[in-house]
């Protein structure tokens, strides 16, 4: 899910050498062009590749990283598989939606997509939930879930936009409920999977 390669380009400014995997052709050649304008394009090579499907690249990596990527992979157990055969040594960081806030489940099944409210996702994908961290856990030794920070109000401001400052307020509410209540965060949208 590199995409056009916002987090390929700041890894690569760091030193990694990246192999930087999407599904979109169009998405690949837009990072590499941002790659050339950001001098880094030796440290990267990309692939147009399905992710169910990664078993032509040069495995093992030291580190494999996703965004928002795994809640389009189904059947999910078949890409957990596939990476638990390949995945030799190293660490895997994945940054997801959640299916854990039952509220935001209802207004993601009946209410977004409807009266003028945008939706975002297809029908096809689905925030990841408790089975699919099961799943995970039967195929790697650790499986790490953190929610860094809380992303709940905020998500009216990505669906109505012309909210305006009410939504923006909506986004701070997020982060000050968030640094007050620590322990809410586990009904956060945003999650990172280790």
């Amino acid at each position: 899910g590199a995409g056009t390669g916002w987090l390929t380009l700041w890894l690569a400014s760091r030193g990694a050498r990246i192999t930087a995997v999407d599904i979109s052709e169009r998405s690949l050649d837009l990072l590499q062009q941002n790659a050339a304008a950001a001098g880094v394009t030796d440290q990267i090579t990309t692939c147009c590749s399905d992710a169910m499907n990664l078993s032509e690249l040069d495995w093992p990596f030291d580190l494999v990283v996703g965004r928002f990527v795994l809640h389009h992979l189904r059947p999910f157990d078949t890409f957990a598989d596939m990476l638990s055969r390949h995945f030799v040594s190293g660490r895997a960081v994945f940054l997801e939606n959640s299916a854990c806030n039952p509220l935001l489940m209802f207004v993601r099944q009946h209410i977004v997509g409807h009266w003028g409210i945008r939706r975002f996702s297809d029908e096809e994908e689905r925030p990841l939930d408790h089975d699919d961290e099961q799943c995970l856990r039967a195929r790697f030794s650790e499986v790490l879930v953190s929610h860094p920070e809380l992303v709940m109000f905020g998500l009216v401001q990505s669906h109505l936009p012309w909210l305006g400052r009410p939504g923006r307020l909506l986004v701070r509410l997020d982060e000050a409920v968030g640094e007050m209540f620590p322990a809410l965060c586990k009904w956060s949208y945003l999650q990172v999977i280790e």
